[in-house]
């Protein structure tokens, strides 16, 4: 199974889905780079190729009123 990271995010007008091409390494540290300045976003795994995208609507901040979501592995770490 190739394991890749990915990155959600809601605007308001669909989901941006940023998905790494590379498979990432686990049991070793890796390095992750999200950013999202309005309505576009990145996503970098290690130094390989930026993944862009864009989400749809009208809205540029994002305000969480559920935890932001960090994990996929058995421990995982929720940040208010």
């Amino acid at each position: 199974m190739e394991l890749k990271l990915n990155s959600r995010y809601d605007l308001g007008g669909g989901i941006s889905n940023l998905t790494t091409t590379e498979k990432i390494d686990l049991n070793q540290w890796n390095l992750v780079r999200i950013t999202r300045n309005g309505l576009k976003g990145t996503l970098q795994l290690n130094e390989g190729p930026v993944v862009k995208g864009s989400s749809f609507g009208t809205q540029t901040v994002l305000n969480l009123e559920m935890p932001l979501y960090v994990g996929g592995f058995r421990h995982v770490k929720i940040f208010y």
